[in-house]
């Protein structure tokens, strides 16, 4: 792979830019009443190609035609392979498939909700409240190719362009040599949590996706603190937002380690700048890309946070009387899910208990504990568990509690070891300390990016 540094930085914009100009035309027409017909997927096509020919116009026309090309290329053929199969998970066929159904026929979820919108199960409660990014691509390409199963293209399409990013930054960022830059970008794009959802529905394994471009982008600004690297950065930010809400503590920790950058280099003109950007970006975020969910369930149900922070919706079947509901959708998914031995222990021991357990389904639910292990052992019984779709305890995989010690090893002690990389890994270890569901692997799949920092050391 014989890439220049533009070539490979102006790839690097078109692939990105792909699933925007899918997402951003369909969002500003849920805006004025327009739902998705079968001529949004053509529309998206069109915009995509006038962005990016416009925007390379001073490059030879066979580098513009590849730059272009080979990102679209790779989205229809991720959307032809991902069709030949079926959803065999519990989620993915139930809610995730449901809302781009409801979504690919008509269903404008800025103006409209699906009823009935209880914590039941038909499941519209988490329809009308969780964010639509990934479901309104699924739904545009589904409504287009009159096959549901397309619409689960994006977290194929994203594992190669996590790829790319890693192989760009490792080559031209940190000047490693090209094998060694293949090695990166091979590490970067095998998470677990993507490789379990590749031909899902589910929503985890392209937010990981989303999470490992942002850590990539944010490694680039930092090494090189240009204005493409800070537009990279921004853009990644805001999808891994819009793409799930626990990306959410992944983002607040790189504006904190950015701001101290700031101010540590730039002084405090610099550091302001940064809040005035964050602002912007926040604002712009909030109320024109993720107007729903993130102002629409304010709206609607008074918070943000819907439904996990809000009971006045619950279902009583099977729940009691209404005046003993709990006050919160946590309160009743958290207690049946994690894991007996971890009730009354703090967050910091959850996520290192998860990290160095065995690989398993432990829950409430079935009366189980999760068990400590020795690092870089396994059972058979693990080995069956690395394929499924919701992974819990230890879901990386059951050798990676030792390539998680051997990563942190090289980070302090390796040939290219620097306090940048060292802070960036332990961010995304207290990002997944923060998250309340922390030991469930499958909301933090980016933790698997230590391993590629520990490889970049």
């Amino acid at each position: 792979m014989n890439l220049s540094n533009s070539f490979s930085q102006n790839l690097r914009v078109s692939a990105l830019s792909l699933p925007i100009c899918i997402f951003l035309p369909t969002t500003l027409a849920f805006h004025v009443g327009v739902p998705i017909s079968p001529y949004h997927f053509l529309f998206a096509i069109f915009a995509y190609l006038t962005f990016n020919l416009l925007r390379l116009r001073q490059g030879r026309l066979t580098e513009r035609l590849f730059v272009t090309g080979i990102p679209l290329l790779w989205s229809l053929i991720s959307i032809w392979f991902v069709g030949h199969f079926l959803d065999y998970s519990f989620d993915g066929p139930q809610y995730h498939q449901e809302a781009i159904i409801q979504l690919s026929q008509g269903w404008n979820p800025f103006r409209e909700i699906i009823s009935p919108d209880i914590w039941d199960t038909s499941w519209a409660v988490w329809i009308n409240a969780l964010p639509k990014f990934g479901w309104t691509i699924g739904a545009v390409v589904a409504r287009a190719t009159h096959n549901i199963e397309s619409a689960k293209f994006l977290t194929l399409y994203l594992a190669l362009v996590v790829g790319l990013f890693a192989y760009v930054s490792a080559k031209y960022s940190f000047a490693l040599s090209r094998a060694q830059s293949l090695g990166v970008a091979f590490i970067a794009m095998c998470s677990p949590t993507c490789a379990e959802q590749l031909l899902l529905n589910c929503t985890d394994g392209y937010a990981s996706s989303f999470a490992a471009l942002l850590v990539i982008a944010f490694l680039d600004h930092l090494k090189r603190n240009t204005k493409q690297t800070e537009t990279m950065l921004v853009l990644t930010a805001i999808l891994a937002g819009l793409a799930k809400f626990t990306n959410l503590f992944l983002i607040v920790a790189v504006v904190l380690i950015m701001a101290a950058f700031e101010w540590r280099c730039s002084g405090i003109r610099r550091f302001f700048r940064l809040v005035g950007i964050v602002a912007v970006v926040s604002a712009f975020t909030s109320l024109l890309l993720g107007f729903n969910p993130f102002i629409s369930d304010v709206v609607r149900y008074g918070n943000w946070n819907y439904p996990m922070s809000s009971a006045k919706w619950i279902s009583t079947e099977g729940l009691g009387q209404k005046n003993q509901l709990p006050k919160s959708l946590e309160q009743i998914i958290y207690p049946s899910h994690v894991p007996i031995n971890y009730r009354g222990h703090g967050q910091i021991y959850k996520f290192g208990s998860s990290l160095f357990s065995r690989s398993e389904h432990a829950s409430s639910t079935f009366d189980s504990s999760a068990h400590l292990k020795i690092p870089f052992t396994a059972k058979k019984a693990e080995w069956d568990y690395l394929g499924i779709s919701d992974g819990r305890i230890a879901g990386l995989g059951p050798l990676f509690s030792g390539i998680f010690l051997v990563s942190f090893a090289l980070l302090l002690f390796g040939a290219r070891s620097q306090p940048l990389l060292i802070s960036i890994a332990l961010s995304l270890c207290l990002t997944a300390v923060a998250n309340p569901y922390g030991w469930w692997t499958r909301y933090i799949g980016y933790l698997w990016q230590v391993a590629t920092l520990g490889y970049l050391a």
